[in-house]
């Protein structure tokens, strides 16, 4: 009995990963993790976060209403578990993507987030396992892989303004 539900914890780990990393590739899942990051940490000032919102955050939520995030988080928002009352919030929708970001990098192999040569002894491990075993460990992976995302989304939104700044321009001379 123990080796079928230890196959059982292995199939189930490993269709958690294959989900994961199906999220982690979806631009809009990440923009909307990205601006809740930017937006939480509160490091970047707000000059960054209306840049985010503006070319990152809301194109992202054109293209990705109706996702599961806003279908799960729409469904946990109702009340008495009532059909068709629940509601929610702009602050409930991205932090239940924040949250469901956290969860999915957890449930990923070193190898998937990082190629750093100092961690080649762990690439085959989930970061579910390192963050049991060191914790400090697991908040560096994490850290550095968030902080790659935030980097790459605040140059999307610099591209942003200079595409719309010139635009701007280029109408003015059509005048």
């Amino acid at each position: 009995m123990a080796n079928s539900e230890e196959e059982v914890k292995i199939v189930s780990e490993r269709q958690k990963r294959k989900e994961a990393l199906d999220m982690l590739k979806n631009d809009s899942f990440i923009d909307i993790a990205a601006a809740y990051i930017i937006n939480t940490d509160n490091e970047y000032g707000e000059k960054i976060n209306e840049l985010i919102e503006t070319f990152v955050y809301r194109p992202a939520l054109y293209t990705w209403f109706g996702s599961e995030i806003v279908n799960d988080t729409l469904l946990n928002s109702r009340l008495d578990k009532g059909i068709y009352s629940g509601s929610i919030s702009e602050k409930e929708l991205i932090e239940s993507c924040g949250k469901k970001f956290e969860d999915y990098l957890s449930c990923l192999k070193v190898k998937d987030i990082t190629k750093k040569e100092s961690l080649t002894a762990h690439r085959n491990k989930y970061l579910f396992e390192i963050k049991g075993e060191n914790p400090d460990l697991f908040d560096e992976i994490i850290n550095e892989y968030k902080n790659n995302i935030i980097i790459k989304k605040i140059h999307q939104a610099s591209k942003g303004i200079r595409s719309s700044r010139r635009s701007f321009l280029e109408r003015l001379l059509d005048l």
